[in-house]
């Protein structure tokens, strides 16, 4: 598959965010419900209020609170339920589902383009994250062993749905409709509005900022209302994928999605499926050790200056007190008696040694993969959170 092709100049300094934008505030109150959700635990089929609740607890209208309930709609985790006001009716918090989920997922990662080398890369790369978890809880529960193997089937069915695909006779879609499954925008029609607007274009024209066109157009093109025309154009700003802007020759503009969108969907399902909070920590420590160990062994000169130099605003930002208190970590075997010793979780040193040696894959997990002593309270009965 080919993979898309962006400008050299995208990587930014430190003080410079990627995106600027500000979440619209459609996007805003769906990100606060589901970050909410996942604080408590999800707590499933439980109801969020009515529109004329939800508008008055965030501070907006019923028509944006309309947007922000279709985008939660799409990602599947939760459902407005109309009809007389009661426990039964408002917005309902759904179990998140496993496949839907894995295909936004698969949907992000053929969006950018894959090859088999890569693919082979994230396979051994969880494969790796697995042993560290086996080290972590071999002595542990039985209950936290499972909630382990159940975290990691989502990336395993991602990467098995993908080589499937890869070494099959099928083509690979190359537009950008398949960031979302069909089957999830032709339940309303600000989804299908959605699909179709993704068709516009090409994948790697979509990721250059390639202009839709101005809202009067687009509803006249697609025969729309202006209601569900925002409607979806809300949900691809939920992924971070289009953008809106006000003025003569601007519109609706496509933008390559944001990964934080899918991951804190990939949150919403682990809580949802009562992964306690410490095992999705360190399952999410291991992966960025992976991540970053992959990024070191492709790293270039320049590219390590430009990583210098951000490191160095963060260890001045981090001098001053700026970003509060640093992470503390427990390792394991450091202590006597009390289960480890602590110490600062800052990577800033060994981080701006990167790469180092012949094998900087192999040098920074040296570094990082010293095991986490999990919760003490993770092996007793009752300390996982109930769905």
């Amino acid at each position: 598959m080919q993979q898309i092709r962006f400008p050299q100049n995208e990587f930014q300094s430190f003080e410079a965010p990627m995106r600027a934008e500000v979440d619209k505030a459609a996007c805003r109150i769906a990100r606060l419900i589901e970050e909410d959700l996942i604080v408590r635990g999800w707590p499933q089929d439980a109801s969020l209020g009515s529109e004329v609740e939800l508008a008055e607890r965030y501070g907006d209208g019923r028509t944006l609170v309309c947007e922000a309930v279709r985008i939660l709609e799409v990602r599947g985790t939760a459902r407005m339920v109309r009809g007389p006001s009661g426990p039964n009716s408002g917005l309902r918090v759904r179990e998140v589902d496993h496949s839907r989920t894995a295909n936004f997922l698969m949907g992000f990662v053929l969006f950018f383009g894959t090859t088999e080398p890569q693919l082979g890369e994230a396979e051994e790369a969880i494969q790796r994250v697995r042993y560290g978890l086996c080290d972590d809880i071999r002595n542990d529960a039985d209950l936290v062993a499972e909630q382990v193997s159940v975290a990691l089937e989502l990336f395993d069915d991602v990467l098995g749905a993908i080589r499937q695909m890869m070494s099959g006779n099928g083509a690979i879609p190359g537009n950008p409709a398949v960031l979302f499954a069909p089957e999830v925008l032709n339940c309303s029609r600000a989804g299908q509005i959605t699909e179709r607007i993704l068709r516009e274009c090409t994948a790697e024209q979509w990721a250059q900022g390639h202009r839709l066109g101005s809202e009067e157009d687009l509803c006249f093109r697609y025969g729309a209302d202006r209601g569900a025309f925002r409607q979806a154009v809300r949900v691809l700003e939920s992924a971070g994928a289009a953008e809106t802007s006000c003025g003569r020759g601007r519109g609706l503009v496509s933008r390559a999605p944001r990964a934080g969108a899918v991951a804190r969907l990939v949150s919403c399902l682990l809580a949802s499926s009562g992964i306690h909070p410490d095992i999705v920590m360190r399952i999410f420590q291991l992966l960025s050790v992976e991540v970053v160990a992959l990024a070191a062994e492709r790293a270039t000169p320049t590219t390590c200056q430009q990583i210098a130099t951000a490191l160095s605003s963060l260890r001045r930002a981090l001098d001053r007190g700026e970003y509060g208190t640093r992470l503390n970590f427990r390792r394991r075997g450091s202590g006597a008696g009390s289960g480890g010793e602590t110490v600062a979780g800052d990577p800033y040193p060994k981080l701006v040694m990167l790469p180092s040696g012949q094998n900087p894959q192999k040098d920074f997990r040296s570094q990082y993969h010293a095991p986490v002593v999990p919760s003490a309270d993770l092996a007793r009965p009752g300390s996982v959170p109930e769905k």
